[in-house]
């Protein structure tokens, strides 16, 4: 299993089964610091959805009732290597980053449980987990991207955008 990039490396891998387990033993250790503030921690991000390429970081939302909640967790996380990233955070999201060795191995994307974020994102996961149409253009895409932006993540996430915003009209419940 290859896990990991460096940061603005952009690798996309055939679906791992073992993105699976390192995503469930890092939901453990987030549950434990988390504790009663994380109403929900869920794998989303194409390593969740089996038979999409994705780069092999693995993508957490947790769901908090208040972001008030989080702020006393931050050193614990950052005990653990979850680093919290400032620049990164909006007021929808707070952003933290787990890297070893020169390589981003997690990225937990920290929003307001049952908010429009949060419902965005296992949406989006379970859409495409069950649309083999969809998925199969959405890698289409993701590796036509990779082939022109390979060291620029943040233009490979911006051009992304459109299909997602396009995917993420389609759920009746969008608040």
């Amino acid at each position: 299993m290859v896990l990991g990039l460096k940061r603005k490396e952009v690798v996309l891998l055939p679906h791992d089964q073992a993105w699976e387990v390192e995503a469930k033993k890092a939901i453990s250790t987030l549950k434990d610091i988390f504790g009663d503030s994380a109403k929900e921690i869920e794998h989303v991000g194409s390593t969740s959805i089996k038979g999409l390429k994705a780069k092999p970081i693995i993508d957490l939302a947790t769901g908090v009732s208040s972001f008030k909640d989080v702020d006393p967790l931050y050193e614990k996380l950052d005990a653990v290597g979850f680093k919290h990233i400032e620049e990164d955070d909006d007021e929808n999201q707070r952003f933290l980053s787990f890297a070893k060795d020169g390589l981003v191995l997690y990225h937990v994307h920290i929003v307001i449980y049952d908010g429009r974020e949060w419902n965005d994102y296992i949406f989006f996961r379970d859409y495409l987990s069950i649309r083999e149409k969809e998925r199969k253009e959405y890698e289409a895409l993701k590796t036509h991207l990779m082939e022109i932006y390979p060291h620029s993540r943040d233009e490979y996430t911006s051009h992304k955008n459109e299909f997602i915003s396009k995917i993420l009209k389609r759920n009746p419940e969008r608040k």
